[in-house]
């Protein structure tokens, strides 16, 4: 199993993350299984929030794994994960992380960052591109291969119902298998 603090990861991730784990639940007994196409898929979700500072708007990343299900041993039937599951076969969330600088203390000059150190790790990025910058480097330093890396970006599309968004899957950085 993987350990995550912020994204300080003890081992690689080969793509058989998650998969194969046997668990019991109400007396029944369950495989992890992953359904999908190879190579795996790491998705970026990136968020922003805006603060209270005139101008201050801050982006935020979190890597997800998932699309496991479950298959019960007993009946074949294949089904979403239980609750019960193991974490490591309910796949795997990672929020990017990255150091304080000094520049940081700076500009933030309220109570934000009181009491902080330079070096420690928060969670806020400058920009959407410092945030996909920094879930490719985590990409292809811990993610064996047999996974992409993508974003889902929103697109608008016509139809005779009108506007509607559709997700635009973007590789943002990708293992052959």
């Amino acid at each position: 199993m993987f350990t995550v603090k912020d994204h300080d990861i003890i081992d690689k991730i080969p793509k058989s993350y998650g998969i194969g784990i046997k668990f019991s639940d109400k007396e029944e007994e369950y495989i992890s299984i992953y359904e999908d196409d190879f190579p795996r898929k790491v998705v970026l979700d990136i968020t922003s929030w805006k603060g209270i500072t005139a101008g201050a708007l801050h982006h935020y990343g979190v890597l997800k794994v998932g699309s496991i299900k479950c298959q019960n041993l007993r009946t074949g039937k294949i089904s979403y994960l239980k609750k019960s599951a193991p974490k490591a076969a309910k796949g795997l969330t990672v929020h990017l992380t990255r150091t304080l600088t000094k520049r940081d203390l700076l500009i933030e000059s309220g109570e934000r960052f009181k009491g902080a150190k330079i070096g420690e790790r928060i969670k806020n990025f400058d920009s959407v591109k410092d945030v996909e910058t920094a879930a490719i480097k985590f990409f292809n330093e811990f993610f064996l291969e047999g996974w992409n890396l993508i974003r889902l970006k929103p697109v608008e599309s016509m139809s005779f119902g009108g506007t509607s968004i559709v997700n635009n899957e973007v590789i943002l950085s990708q293992k052959a298998v």
